[in-house]
């Protein structure tokens, strides 16, 4: 038992004794009984075993009523039971209620201590205030994390710790919640111990009766710097992507200009080459040798080529300039156009043209049967020796329609399946098999400006097949 124990049950027991020798050299009628009640209301204090409060008043009442037989006369003794009785009944009572508040006093000092345990293993500083916004608590994490004492948090210091340019921005949001009684919700720095000031998210809560009065706010303060730091580098990263798609799609625009006008002012020079040329034969093809003769082939296949060459570039740089507005396409009657314009190549490779049944899409009509026409003349181009059979189909999918184009053409090594759609990229010889090169860097970028992605499966000797989707919701790109 602790000293305080100790002195509280003594005093206890001397008061008994006082009181009691007190009682009986008084005559009965006299009410010096009732301060056997004083020993209750000391042992009944939360540090005293519950215990203490019954044998006190075990003690009061045998007391009482012995002192009836051994005080002076008085009143007569079945008045004095009468008055004694009524006083333990009222005892006994007071009794009850003592230890209903010494246990109510006990728990609430638990609940206490439960609430100050939790909020010290938090890693988030937790605080409280009174109604009008007094700090009055502060658990260990706040004590640690600014370095300060509790008297130095307490009221309204805690301003102190905030950075000077959020402090107005926090206290005029503190005060409107302090008025509604809303939720506080508010992001500023707060001083470390060390100098530092980290982005807090700062939130409280309003405790209310049963009036709707605010009785007490709850808050924590939760370190977000590092995820404030994160954002702040993606916003970064977000306006220099910008500023680089900015750039980029400018870039774009200024080179498809330059495409667009240096393959068109190239044009005039190929021609002029190529007409001269022929002239040249035609006047002086008496005077020229057998060398001179295979000179003027050799530029005359290159002024072809060179012309073949700016068609295509004029071609691809006119993709995004001469779009048309996005409308509804029978991809069936698309594809039925492009095999009419590919009429004499079907008939000349005897050509076996099937397909499904293909749906109806979003996009430019032009371009979609110009992917079609494409895509066959590729695989018409690059046959084997067997005749050329090509099928076309459509899967529909959850957001998108998947389109496949199959052939049985001599196919090719998987490792170039990327390098075909790079413009003027070529993986055989010109002798061998004619173009440029720039057909499928077309089909590819008629795909992307419809919002979808081709890429081909193949195999040496095994035949193509050529993939790509258009998405089902689908809207016109942004020009470059």
């Amino acid at each position: 038992m602790n000293p305080g124990k100790k002195s509280s049950l003594l005093i206890s027991i001397l008061i008994f004794i006082a009181v009691f020798l007190t009682d009986i050299h008084t005559p009965l009628g006299w009410t010096v009984w009732v301060f056997y009640v004083v020993p209750l209301f000391i042992v009944a204090q939360p540090s005293m075993p519950g215990l203490y409060i019954y044998a006190a008043t075990v003690v009061n009442m045998i007391l009482t009523y012995v002192a009836i037989f051994l005080a002076p006369p008085g009143i007569t003794v079945a008045n004095a039971l009468f008055n004694r009785t009524s006083y333990i009944i009222i005892t006994w009572i007071v009794a009850y209620f003592q230890l209903q508040r010494r246990n109510a006093y006990i728990e609430i000092s638990q609940s206490r201590e439960r609430f100050r345990q939790m909020a010290d293993s938090l890693p988030q500083m937790v605080w409280s205030t009174d109604p009008d916004g007094n700090t009055d608590y502060i658990n260990q994490r706040f004590k640690e994390y600014t370095g300060l004492p509790e008297e130095e948090c307490f009221g309204r210091k805690w301003a102190s710790i905030v950075h000077p340019a959020d402090r107005q921005t926090a206290a005029e949001a503190w005060g409107r919640c302090l008025q509604q009684g809303s939720v506080f919700e508010s992001t500023y720095r707060l001083r470390r111990w060390d100098g530092e000031y980290r982005w807090h998210l700062n939130i409280g809560l309003a405790y209310k009766d049963y009036k709707g009065r605010v009785t007490r706010w709850f808050g924590s303060s939760t370190d977000i710097h590092e995820r404030k730091m994160a954002e702040e580098r993606i916003k970064s990263n977000e306006e220099k992507l910008v500023r680089i798609l900015g750039d980029l799609k400018r870039s774009n625009r200024d080179l498809e200009q330059f495409a667009y006008i240096a393959s068109h002012d190239l044009q005039e020079p190929v021609r002029m080459v190529y007409s001269f040329t022929q002239l040249l034969v035609r006047d002086y093809k008496e005077v020229l040798d057998e060398k001179a003769g295979k000179y003027i082939e050799f530029i005359l296949e290159g002024a072809v080529r060179m012309r073949m060459l700016i068609n295509d570039l004029l071609e691809y740089a006119r993709l995004t300039e001469a779009g048309r507005p996005f409308t509804a396409i029978d991809c069936e009657e698309a594809l039925e156009n492009a095999i009419k314009n590919l009429r004499l190549s079907v008939e000349e490779s005897s050509a076996v043209i099937t397909h499904d049944t293909l749906p109806v899409i979003t996009g430019d009509e032009v371009q979609i049967m110009q992917l079609f026409q494409n895509l066959i003349s590729n695989a018409i181009k690059f046959r084997s020796e067997t005749t050329p059979e090509i099928h076309i189909c459509a899967e529909n999918r959850k957001d998108d329609w998947l389109f496949s184009v199959k052939g049985n053409g001599i196919g090719m090594d998987p490792a170039y399946s990327r390098k075909i759609f790079i413009i003027f990229q070529r993986l055989h010889e010109r002798e061998k098999f004619s173009g440029n090169g720039i057909g499928l860097s077309i089909c590819k970028r008629i795909v992307e400006r419809h919002n979808g992605r081709i890429w081909v499966e193949s195999k040496p000797y095994e035949g193509s097949t050529f993939y790509f989707t258009i998405p089902k919701k689908t809207s016109e790109p942004e020009p470059y």
